[in-house]
């Protein structure tokens, strides 16, 4: 873990100096825009991918679907037993101030599954087809942005920061039909009530695409 405050500096200084060539993005000449994104620094899973698809209302407005993914695999004395996925859907609005610099808003939701293998085969071939655990949450998404345009009209974006606050959630499938008692399932639920409000988000998140 100590590599990813280095690697969060590294790409700070290496992309603050874009600010001084970057052309200026006129987003009323371009309606669409695209692009897909890789955050490093991603909590509490690291290396998360995903896209974006959406349209320039004017200079100051975009409007977005958002997709995230991220994942963390299970292991026990060094043999993996299963994974962790956490996906998220958003319709995100970023709202600029000047020609680069901008704040964005999301509302969207939040599915974190939990598989199992369900036999020696599914260990073997890592393929985890037993779902164990299924979490639903509904969120706020605020952060701050630069965008700028390089190599001709193909967008570059940073994403400083991105924090995805909960404020409702479900319990779709619980692990606790695993617990080989009733108090331990009360516990696996009660845990599983607190996993629907935890926090999650990024921290220097980079994406490239085209703007059309």
């Amino acid at each position: 873990m100590k590599s990813i405050p280095a690697l969060t500096c590294m790409m700070v200084l290496l992309l603050s100096p874009i600010y001084s060539f970057a052309a200026k993005v006129d987003r009323e000449d371009n309606h669409f825009f695209a692009h897909a994104f890789w955050a490093p620094v991603q909590m509490p899973f690291p290396m998360a991918w995903g896209a974006e698809f959406g349209a320039n209302l004017n200079n100051k407005w975009t409007l977005a679907l958002d997709y995230t993914s991220s994942a963390k695999e299970l292991g026990l004395f060094g043999f993996q037993l299963g994974s962790i996925d956490e996906k998220t859907y958003a319709i995100q609005l970023r709202r600029f101030i000047g020609n680069s610099f901008n704040f964005k808003f999301a509302l969207g939701q939040r599915t974190l599954e939990t598989t199992l293998p369900k036999d020696w085969l599914d260990l073997a071939l890592k393929d985890y087809t037993l779902l164990a655990s299924k979490i639903q949450s509904n969120f706020i998404r605020v952060g701050l942005s630069n965008q700028w345009v390089v190599l001709g009209n193909k967008p570059l974006v940073v994403d400083w920061i991105s924090l995805n606050i909960p404020f409702s959630g479900e319990v779709l499938t619980s692990v606790d039909q695993f617990a080989n008692s009733p108090a331990n399932a009360k516990r696996i639920r009660n845990a599983e009530g607190v996993l629907k409000y935890y926090p999650s988000g990024a921290i220097v998140k980079v994406g490239f695409g085209l703007m059309f």
